[in-house]
Parts: C-alpha cells; sequence; structure tokens
C-alpha cells in the first residue's frame, strides 16, 4: 500500500514537472512571437 502511494506520488511529481516545462516552452514561444511582432512593427519605421 505504502509503495503503490509513493509511485503515485512520484508520478504526479514527474507529471507536475512536464507540465511546467511544457508550459513554460509555450510562454517562450509566445514571447518570442511577440518580439518579433514588435521588431516587424518598428521596422519600417
Amino acid at each position: 500500500m505504502w509503495i503503490s502511494d509513493l509511485n503515485i506520488f512520484n508520478l504526479m511529481r514527474i507529471y507536475s514537472c512536464f507540465f511546467m516545462y511544457f508550459a513554460g516552452g509555450l510562454v517562450d514561444k509566445k514571447l518570442d512571437v511577440l518580439k518579433s511582432l514588435v521588431i516587424f512593427i518598428k521596422k519600417p519605421q
């Protein structure tokens, strides 16, 4: 019983780390898109 609970806890921790990494990657991509848009808008001027 205790071992299975520990395994579930480890799986949840790994999943949360993966989710945070994935979410962080999405945020980085959105920031890159915003930066490229700002550069594109500022270039003609």
